[in-house]
């Protein structure tokens, strides 16, 4: 399969609801959804989406769906991790179009607790003890190290929350929900101190993410690293100073 990314004009290419971007053959960036990245992935037969979002993008990512002729092909929605703005429109999305929620299995004892903030931002629970950070919704297929949706094969990374996962096509590419960051100019940054809730496990993850190989990479937050991800991730690791992580 080509691997390749798409020319510029395809990748800005856009339409009324889902202002679209193809930026990878198979795999369109849904742009217009509030919260984390979203994405649509397609396979022979049907299609997928990773994260949604905060809640309130349900019916935008299924207007997304319609436009590239899935609506009514979605069969999962994976979630690399439960917090509001990656999960927070999957209930809903579920109830549209009947695709299964589907998320690591520890990230359901996680989700039930009553105070799963992290350290940093603990004291909010003090003030909103009905505060969480995760989303509120009923999984269907609890993932585990090592199972495949599609082409993708799941990658346990906790650390940022104790269910985060990575979807992972090898010597390919990899999404990778909140365990990296990425920023203009193809940076990648290492995991969030703040919302890590376990700042350890987030750095041993991140080195296992490096191990990997892949030519492009997805992450939760901010545009897509393309070309030589992997290199650039171990480059980027290599500079960091000691006493960071």
């Amino acid at each position: 399969m080509n691997t390749q990314p798409l020319p510029l004009a395809r990748r800005r290419a856009k339409d009324y609801y889902g202002r679209r971007m193809e930026i990878f053959p198979g795999i369109h960036w849904l742009k217009g959804v509030i919260g984390g990245n979203s994405w649509l992935v397609m396979e022979t037969g049907y299609a997928f989406v990773i994260d949604t979002g905060s809640p309130g993008n349900a019916h935008h990512i299924l207007r997304c769906a319609q436009n590239l002729g899935v609506g009514d092909k979605l069969k999962y929605i994976v979630l690399t991790h439960a917090d509001i703005d990656h999960a927070g429109s999957a209930a809903e999305l579920k109830k549209l179009t009947g695709a299964a929620i589907a998320v690591h299995t520890a990230e359901v004892p996680f989700m039930a607790e009553k105070s799963n903030l992290p350290g940093a931002l603990r004291w909010l629970g003090g003030v909103f003890p009905k505060m969480s950070r995760c989303a509120r919704f009923e999984p269907d297929q609890l993932l585990n190290e090592g199972d495949v949706i599609g082409a993708y094969e799941v990658v346990h990374v906790p650390g940022h929350t104790p269910g985060s996962i990575c979807l992972y096509e090898p010597r390919k590419l990899i999404f990778t929900g909140d365990a990296l960051r990425t920023h203009a100019h193809d940076r990648l940054l290492p995991p969030s101190r703040p919302t890590a809730l376990n700042l350890r496990q987030a750095t041993d993850s991140m080195r296992k993410i490096a191990g990997l190989d892949f030519y492009a990479l997805f992450g939760g937050h901010g545009p897509p690293v393309i070309g030589n991800a992997g290199a650039k991730l171990r480059d980027m690791i290599s500079r960091l100073p000691r006493e960071a992580f």
